[in-house]
């Protein structure tokens, strides 16, 4: 529309509103479609259809999204181009003061987190990291339990008052549960403040704050461990237990013979022993302290105990045996069949029995 000259030039006006609702549905092929003052539709090659604002800021071209078109009608976007404008005017970039505003609004929300929230948000992340996976259990368990007086509170606002009540109920009565729950608040409420979900110092903290409110913990004193076995004893106590049936007695042997420690030993899978090298290797994930991945541990006589892949499956230490009889496993071994009765019928076993005794 020509409304003028300008220095000999012909001026030029852009109408605006260009686009009609009724037509609308008939644009189909990819491109941007103005409206005028900026305003597009814009149709993706997918067939994606949303509404952008094109302007100039300091000499530099910027594009805005205003939404998709199932979200917001042809007048509507309109508005809220012209809203957009209306701050260029000011001289605020529209799509620098959304983004503050989105930020603003991301840190409300994480104000308004609860403890809950963040309970669940560190076992979940923690979950994988463990190596036993009841321990999430037992997070939850144990915060269910005792900690629902602060489950539902924000978490910016917990402070020591709260955490206090929660443990003067428990703490003369049952003081490892105590103890572990106070931690684990106290480890919940560190991943808060990380997170920037609370900024105050952590109210569970022992040292210098809960320390001098609850009575001493002296678990560690009242603790008696077991005296370690003289070495001149371990031959005859190896051999009686040798004498005794049953899976704790083989594990305990394969943990003393070994070197290995409790937890290594239960957990041991049939995919671990080499029985032709006469070697069991502990991967790194599950061994105790730093080792290399390659350590090996020399497997002694075993039997072929258990319904899956673990060597001493949790199931025999429950029930005493197996109740599956595994004689479709290597050399068919029975759920009591050791690895000396096994020697007939599999060489690699009974050579792992001998080099097993001679070492």
């Amino acid at each position: 529309m020509i409304v003028g000259t300008f220095g000999g030039f012909l001026k030029v006006s852009r109408p605006r509103e260009r686009l009609k609702i009724r037509t609308l549905p008939r644009l189909k092929q990819p491109g941007n479609y103005a409206d005028g003052a900026g305003l597009y539709l814009q149709v993706s090659g997918t067939g994606a259809r949303s509404w952008i604002l094109r302007y100039m800021l300091n000499g530099h071209a910027r594009e805005m999204g205003l939404g998709s078109e199932h979200v917001f009608s042809l007048v509507e976007a309109r508005g809220r181009a012209a809203q957009a404008r209306k701050q260029l005017a000011d001289g605020v970039d529209p799509i620098q003061a959304r983004d503050a505003e989105r930020a603003r609004q991301a840190l409300e929300a994480a104000k308004n987190k609860t403890f809950a929230d963040c309970a669940h948000e560190y076992i979940t992340k923690k979950r994988h990291g463990w190596r036993n996976a009841k321990h999430a259990e037992q997070w939850e368990n144990t915060l269910e339990a005792y900690a629902k007086p602060i489950m539902a509170l924000p978490v910016q606002a917990i402070d020591v008052g709260h955490v206090l009540g929660i443990l003067e109920a428990i703490w003369n009565t049952k003081r490892e549960t105590a103890v572990r729950l106070r931690g684990r608040i106290e480890k919940i409420l560190d991943y808060a403040k990380a997170r920037a979900y609370r900024s105050s110092d952590n109210p569970a903290r022992w040292r210098g704050n809960l320390g001098e409110m609850l009575p001493e913990d002296k678990r560690r004193q009242r603790i008696k461990h077991h005296a370690a076995l003289p070495y001149g004893q371990a031959a005859a106590f190896t051999k009686d237990l040798r004498a005794q049936e049953g899976t704790a007695a083989r594990a305990l042997e394969h943990t003393i013979l070994n070197l290995s420690r409790t937890g290594e030993t239960i957990a041991a899978e049939w995919t671990e022993l080499d029985l032709d090298a006469a070697i069991w290797t502990i991967p790194v994930t599950r061994a105790y302290g730093p080792r290399e991945p390659d350590n090996a541990w020399f497997p002694i006589d075993v039997p072929r105990l258990g319904c899956g892949a673990h060597e001493f499956p949790e199931s025999c230490f429950r029930d005493g045996a197996c109740a599956r009889d595994q004689r479709r496993h290597r050399g068919g071994l029975s759920a009591r069949r050791s690895f000396r009765e096994a020697a007939p019928s599999d060489g690699r076993m009974g050579k792992l029995f001998e080099l097993g005794r001679s070492r």
